[in-house]
């Protein structure tokens, strides 16, 4: 009987040493990759492209490039028409005089992962929810050096900062004090189960009298 109470609480020890295993050292999750949740702005100036993110109520193309951190300069006498983004192209006197053919911002658009030349000014499309809209300087032939899902990555914000980290340990320490406390338990009743099962086989001892 010692033997099978010996074995019950080994059994006891084994199964809280696997749970406690499966609770704490189990594999996490992939987290999935942020995206920028809503309009993603992309301009492509001389092959560098940089992402900014509209994360508000956007009522057009030209809203959607200014509530994602772009700067905008118009040519003069010419509202409508874009002369520099964010200082680009810099040479001096850009903006006194309309832009060349060869050398202007285009702007396009990705409602998938295609780039479409748009066909309207930006200040007179509204952008698709969770669309990607593009600017590139240059002759108007060539789409954003980058493709509309990366630009939604690039615009995702920024991951949280260090201050975050003693929460995470926090809540590291607190599953290991919940887990040890489950397999104490665990222990608990089942030695206490293989002792009761002992004593219910053996039962109580007869003590013969002496004649």
């Amino acid at each position: 009987m010692a033997t099978t109470f010996l074995r019950t609480a080994f059994a006891a020890l084994l199964c809280s040493t696997l749970l406690l295993t499966g609770v704490t050292a189990g594999p996490s999750p992939a987290s999935a990759q942020e995206v920028c949740d809503g309009v993603t702005v992309v301009v492509d100036f001389d092959g560098n492209p940089e992402a900014g993110c509209a994360t508000g109520e956007v009522s057009s193309g030209l809203d959607a490039l200014r509530q994602a951190g772009f700067t905008v300069e118009f040519v003069t006498g010419q509202p409508g028409m874009i002369c520099q983004i964010n200082g680009q192209p810099g040479e001096a006197g850009t903006c006194a005089t309309s832009p060349s053919t060869d050398a202007y911002w285009s702007y396009w658009h990705a409602d998938g992962d295609e780039w479409e030349f748009s066909s309207f000014g930006a200040s007179m499309r509204v952008p698709a929810s969770a669309g990607v809209e593009g600017w590139v300087f240059g002759d108007g032939g060539n789409e954003p050096d980058i493709s509309p899902d990366k630009a939604r990555a690039l615009a995702a914000p920024a991951e949280s900062d260090e201050s975050d980290e003693p929460d995470s340990a926090a809540d590291t320490s607190t599953t290991w004090d919940l887990s040890w406390l489950v397999a104490l338990v665990l222990i608990g009743a089942i030695v206490a189960l293989g002792y009761w099962q002992m004593r219910r086989r053996t039962g109580p001892r007869s003590v013969k009298k002496r004649s």
